[in-house]
């Protein structure tokens, strides 16, 4: 008599699982949209990131520290190295540097003349002209 509930219990656990793990992977909520290509250069990954609402969330971080979610967190770490590399090259290493290393809004006109809000929207219209590299 105990023997058949037990088997009737671990049947229907058992069923649960399958079920569960059966799911295909587009019903379960997805990390980002759109999966951006590892293997590319950086400023053809900020692209990518951009376009997704992750990237849209973690651009009105760059140049500062990062923001608290882990979609945003992500896409904020494809978008910085690129970012860093435009505000050097237009800036120059010597202004650059002292503003990244603060990443601060108050450090980029200290250091560089510009504003956070400036170098993010020169840096984007650079990305969307296409004449990137590496």
């Amino acid at each position: 008599m105990f023997i058949p509930t037990i088997r009737r219990a671990l049947r229907a656990t058992l069923a649960a699982t399958l079920v569960l793990h059966a799911t295909p992977a587009a019903a379960m909520p997805a990390t980002t949209v759109r999966e951006c290509p590892p293997l590319v250069s950086m400023d053809e990954r900020a692209q990518c990131f951009l376009a997704t609402p992750a990237g849209r969330r973690a651009l009105a971080a760059v140049g500062e520290r990062a923001p608290a979610d882990l979609e945003a967190r992500q896409a904020f770490a494809a978008l910085t190295p690129s970012f860093a590399r435009y505000v050097i090259r237009t800036a120059g290493l010597a202004k650059a540097q002292p503003a990244l290393e603060a990443a601060t809004a108050d450090a980029y006109p200290k250091f560089t003349g510009k504003t956070l809000a400036e170098w993010r929207t020169e840096w984007v219209a650079f990305l969307g002209t296409g004449r990137t590299a590496g």
